[in-house]
Parts: C-alpha cells; sequence; structure tokens
C-alpha cells in the first residue's frame, strides 16, 4: 500500500471511529492489517469476522480502493403491507379497538395482530407489532397497574375488604 493511500484510510479510519461507524472502521482495519502482512485468519479473528469478509473487502478495496469502505444501508425485507394498507390500519387504529369489534378500550399487540390478519390476510408476530407501529408513528404507551389519581386510602380500604374476599381460596 502506497504511503499516500495508507494515510488517506487512516484518517477515514479516524473519521469512522468518530462517527461511530464500526463497520467502517473494520474494513479500513482489515485493509491496513493486509497490508502490513497480517494473516485472513489472525485479522479475521480480531476483528471478529469471517475470512470471507476480509476477502471480499481486499477484492473490493483493489477494484475500488478507498472507496470500497463507502456502504449504503440495507433497505431491509419489503413490507408484508402496502402503504395502501398502512393507511387503512391506520385509520382503523385511531378509530379505535371497539369500532374494529374489540370490547377493550385500549389496544393491545395481539389485538392489531390479529385486526391486521382478519382485514389485509397478512400475519406478523405479536413480538413486531409495537416497531410496526413505532414505524407507523405511533407512540409506545405502557398502562399503570396503579391508578395514581385515585383516593390512596380507599385504594387501602378496597385491598382490606374486596380483595381478600374474591381471592381466598375456600
Amino acid at each position: 500500500m502506497k504511503n499516500q493511500t495508507r494515510r488517506k484510510c487512516i484518517n477515514l479510519l479516524q473519521q469512522a471511529q468518530n462517527n461511530g461507524d464500526l463497520r467502517m472502521a473494520k474494513r479500513i482495519m482489515a485493509m491496513l492489517a493486509v497490508a502490513d502482512g497480517a494473516l485472513y485468519s489472525v485479522i479475521a479473528t480480531t476483528l471478529k469476522v469471517s475470512e470471507e469478509s476480509i476477502r471480499l473487502w481486499v477484492n473490493a478495496f483493489l477494484l475500488k480502493g478507498a472507496k470500497s469502505f463507502n456502504y449504503k444501508k440495507s433497505p431491509g425485507k419489503p413490507s408484508k403491507l402496502t402503504k395502501t394498507q398502512r393507511k387503512q390500519l391506520d385509520k382503523l387504529i385511531n378509530q379505535g379497538p371497539q369500532k374494529a369489534g374489540f370490547s377493550g378500550a385500549c389496544w393491545r399487540s395481539p389485538m392489531i395482530q390479529w385486526l391486521i390478519y382478519e382485514k389485509f390476510g397478512v400475519e406478523y408476530s405479536v413480538y413486531y407489532i409495537p416497531q410496526l407501529l413505532k414505524n407507523m408513528g405511533f407512540s409506545y404507551q405502557k398502562a399503570k397497574f396503579v391508578a395514581d389519581h385515585k383516593d390512596p386510602e380507599k385504594r387501602k380500604e378496597w385491598l382490606k375488604q374486596k380483595w381478600p374476599k374474591k381471592n381466598c381460596a375456600a
């Protein structure tokens, strides 16, 4: 590796580290290590990547030089719902669960999962529903178990008088 190219790589490495771009930093460190004669296996172990990644990075570097360090973020898997369906889902969610045929007044992930399946025939994991809603601009709100706006004395009285009666084993 020429001195000019090495200096450019070191500058890019510093930028990547300052920006917290671990992916780019690893690629640059790998190229510098290859230029210093380190074995692919040692580099891969040190950087916790595969030897195949090192080979691909070296090939890209040989073809494109320092431009090979730039990469585009993967767009990810395409959405199962179309834009039109997302708009319809947004409308259904904003109308509330009762309008959609549920007895509860607050949405829960399993309810939305079922709604999506019933209306659009699309299956989502119940664990993905919060992320889907976040991506659609909804905010997550966790219900409080204690009604802090209620009278604390009445709560204590209820716990003493009504709670034990309903939950005692006979």
